[in-house]
């Protein structure tokens, strides 16, 4: 349905042609995005660790909060069914874990900037909801001093391109620009006044 998850129907597309049926893949990926959201939550978890305490207690503070993660009923309940949620979730913990790497030069910046785009080819809110975090690190790597222009509108270029190359092939399939925004705005006039309290939602 509108938006559109382009990257999650390619991948489902060619798990397809390598003869796992949707419902299986789409199974798969969410027990996969699981996986990977706790398995990256020691690593952030580890990364917020503080500076001077990093060596000693790092390992033992990401395995005390992937715990909980693996552990909450959310992730046992989407994480096995045929739904993008557990997929988001995984990506997600990647998304803040690649943020507060940012600072540390331009591989991590550009690698960053992205994963953030990649993530709204996969869904958009994705990209959306954690843009604070991908601002915050930007912040981060200005104030240290490593913040360039090139790299500032490098890492925006990289994402625009990877965005568009997520959008014009959901264009083309939902008939055109102007059909994908009739068929998006159709979509949330009935969708949001139900659903956000911004549109009326109780």
């Amino acid at each position: 349905h509108p938006p559109g998850y382009p990257l999650w129907i390619g991948v489902l597309k060619v798990l397809a042609g390598l003869g796992v049926d949707p419902l299986h893949g789409m199974v798969g990926l969410a027990i996969l995005g699981g996986a990977i959201g706790t398995a990256w939550m020691v690593l952030l978890a580890a990364r917020l660790a503080p500076e001077e305490a990093r060596l000693q207690t790092g390992a033992c503070t990401g395995l005390f909060a992937a715990a909980p993660y693996a552990a909450d009923p959310l992730l046992w309940f989407y994480g096995e069914l045929p739904l993008i949620y557990g997929v988001e979730g995984g990506l997600t913990v990647v998304l803040a874990w690649a943020a507060t790497r940012m600072e540390e030069g331009r591989r991590h910046f550009l690698l960053a900037c992205g994963l953030f785009a990649l993530a709204g080819g996969l869904r958009q809110s994705t990209m959306a909801l954690p843009a604070p975090l991908l601002l915050f690190g930007t912040w981060r790597t200005w104030r240290r001093g490593r913040l360039t222009p090139g790299l500032f509108f490098g890492g925006a270029s990289l994402g625009a391109v990877i965005v568009r190359a997520c959008l014009v092939p959901l264009c083309v399939a939902g008939g055109g620009y102007g059909a994908y925004r009739r068929n998006s705005s159709e979509h949330f006039a009935v969708l949001l006044p139900q659903t956000s309290i911004l549109y009326g939602a109780g």
